[in-house]
Formats: C-alpha cells, structure tokens, sequence
C-alpha cells in the first residue's frame, strides 16, 4: 500500500505464481477470451444479474468494467502453454478497511481440483501483504456446497444468510496488530 498526497492506493501484482497455477492480471485485450468462456450455465451458478447482458462483447465489457475494479485471470500451467481456467474479481473496493472477492472456475471439469483454493490463497496473501482490506467478504450461493466448504476452510466466516446467498468474511488483520 502507498500514501501518495494523502490518497492511499495499492499495487496489485501483475502476475502471482505457484505450484503451477497463475493470477495473472487482465488486460483489455484478455476480455474476447474471457467472454467465451462465461457460458450461460457458469453465469447462472455464480452471478445475480441477467445473462442477456452478455450477448455481445460490448455488453459483457460494460458488465466487467461497471463490477470489479480488480480482475486476475486464473490460469494453469499445461507442458508450458497457459489456459485460463477461472477469474477472481475484487470489486467494493475501501482500501485498507475492506473489499469484497468473486471466484468462479468455469469448466465442471477443471472443479475439485485445488484450482480454486490456490488461486484464493494466493489472493488473500496478496491482500494481506498490501494491507489492502482488513475485512475480505465473498458471497457463495447457498446450494453452491463446495464453495461454501473452501471459504470456510480458508477462514471465512458465515456474517449473513440471505434467500439465496451466504455472506462470508475474513479478517486479514495481521497477527501483529491484534491485541
């Protein structure tokens, strides 16, 4: 984190890396790929809006840029070729109080296989070495069982129940500034 004229900002990495898995920061030129691989089924398990927003590449543009400030592409290392398999969006942005993280995987297949639980490690270590939230929230769908059970591993704790939808927060105090 940097306090430049009093304006406080954080520098997000371009590109985080381990054990094969890669948040790589998007760029404008990484949106058609995106776009491709949100299909509606994916779109429908994670998201609250109406899909019809992403009928053409310019609406799905305005839906990305309207919801998240910050976008990391999730990528897997394959015999040297790179496939994105996923997105972590941060959106809700107060800096050094709070923001809240979107994590989807798109393909059934590339589920349950740790994709997922590196990427959010790799985030919230991020976060934490920034000092960029003190409190992250996801919200994960109710029936959405094995997002709810990753959260939960990670930290997250349920804050509040909605209809549909569970709200979950971690702090990301460190542990040398509680009392």
């Amino acid at each position: 984190m940097f306090n430049f004229f009093g304006i406080k900002g954080v520098r997000f990495k371009r590109r985080l890396e381990k054990g094969g898995l890669i948040l790589q920061l998007c760029r404008l030129q990484d949106l058609p790929a995106l776009h491709s691989l949100i299909t509606p089924e994916v779109f429908r398990e994670t998201a609250s809006a109406e899909f019809q927003a992403f009928r053409s590449l310019f609406f799905f543009l305005k839906w990305v840029m309207t919801t998240f400030q910050v976008i990391y592409l999730i990528e897997i290392d394959e015999s040297g070729t790179h496939r994105i398999v996923g997105l972590a969006g941060l959106y809700d942005i107060e800096l050094s109080r709070s923001l809240r993280l979107s994590l989807t995987v798109f393909n059934p297949e590339d589920r349950r296989r740790g994709y997922g639980e590196k990427a959010l490690k790799l985030l919230l270590g991020l976060l934490q070495e920034n000092g960029a939230a003190e409190v992250v929230y996801a919200e994960v769908l109710k029936n959405n069982v094995p997002s709810l059970r990753l959260c939960i591993k990670l930290g997250f704790k349920v804050k509040r129940l909605y209809q549909d939808r569970v709200l979950l927060e971690k702090d990301q105090k460190r542990k040398s500034e509680e009392g």
